[in-house]
């Protein structure tokens, strides 16, 4: 039998669609990405010690002592230009360049930002997508049933529950956030459909080996 993991959303019910739509739950491990780098002052460019995986418009932060002008560790910028290991900065998604006046000195870092709701390009979450789980690394689908509702208490309730069997051999998946897709594909890595919604675990999760673990999605919705 699956153990309930956590409620995956809580939304209006407007916006639950009850025929018509398949969902596909993706399990992520929301790992931070971090990279040492230098700067070329002239061009604007960043060069990371290896090649990273950061993807164009993604949030970045980044961190030193004498980090390059006009960069600060409290900022969060957008990547653009982006090559194996290198790309540039700018301040808003889509923006340009920013002009870098010095190259910075000391060790310096960059990194990735968590992913949460305002984040809804797909690539972004799964590139972070687990790399293993049902064995042959599929996600799991739903098709949304009628609900029923609660009109004392004011909510509409489901009971629905996807169950993700390990059967990978002797290893652990470990994950710390559920995403729900609208549409798409049940191939891992796929990333065709729509950002729905997501739920971020407390802590890391582990479903162990030959287990069967649950998510319910939802279990309540709003009714606003």
């Amino acid at each position: 039998m699956a153990t309930n993991l956590q409620i995956l959303n809580d939304r209006l019910a407007s916006q639950y669609p009850t025929s018509g739509v398949n969902f596909h739950v993706a399990l992520v491990l929301d790992n931070r990405s971090t990279f040492t780098f230098t700067a070329n002052a002239s061009t604007d460019v960043i060069t990371t010690s290896a090649n990273h995986d950061f993807l164009t418009n993604m949030p970045i932060t980044v961190s030193g002592a004498n980090l390059p002008a006009p960069l600060t560790a409290t900022g969060t910028y957008y990547a653009r230009d982006i090559t194996a290991n290198t790309f540039k900065l700018a301040l808003t998604a889509g923006g340009v360049a920013i002009d870098l006046t010095t190259a910075g000195t000391g060790v310096m870092t960059c990194s990735d930002v968590a992913l949460n709701e305002t984040y809804t390009d797909l690539s972004w979450w799964v590139r972070k997508e687990i790399s293993s789980y049902q064995g042959v690394g599929n996600r799991q689908v739903f098709t949304p049933v009628a609900p029923t509702i609660d009109w004392v208490n004011k909510f509409v309730r489901i009971q629905q529950t996807v169950a993700f069997n390990n059967t990978s051999g002797s290893l652990g998946i470990v994950f710390d956030k559920a995403l729900l897709i609208r549409g798409g594909s049940a191939t891992r890595g796929n990333t065709t459909g729509l950002f729905d919604s997501y739920w971020a675990f407390s802590g890391s999760q582990t479903i162990a080996a030959t287990e069967n673990r649950g998510i319910i999605i939802p279990l309540e919705l709003r009714n606003g």
